[in-house]
């Protein structure tokens, strides 16, 4: 089980549904809608907005890699 994995089981499962949902869309190209930018500093480093959870991804040619979900602090963009 992956670092992911293990933040979903600690959210409620109201939060857990809605950020699932979230990146099921963002996995399958339904980003349109999304509240979707850019990190600073990297060319193709993404965070989605989820209430108070981000979603930080990578998006290439091949498709969408999610590297990291967490809560929305100093700490989240600070790995990448």
């Amino acid at each position: 089980m992956d670092k992911v994995d293990k933040f979903i089981l600690r959210l409620s499962r109201k939060d857990a549904l809605r950020v699932q949902e979230y990146m099921t869309k963002l996995m399958k190209g339904e980003d349109t809608n999304l509240d979707i930018k850019k990190l600073t500093g990297h060319d193709d480093v993404y965070r989605l907005r989820v209430q108070n959870t981000r979603i930080i991804f990578r998006r290439n040619q091949t498709g969408v890699r999610i590297i990291d979900v967490g809560y929305r602090s100093e700490k989240t963009y600070k790995n990448f």
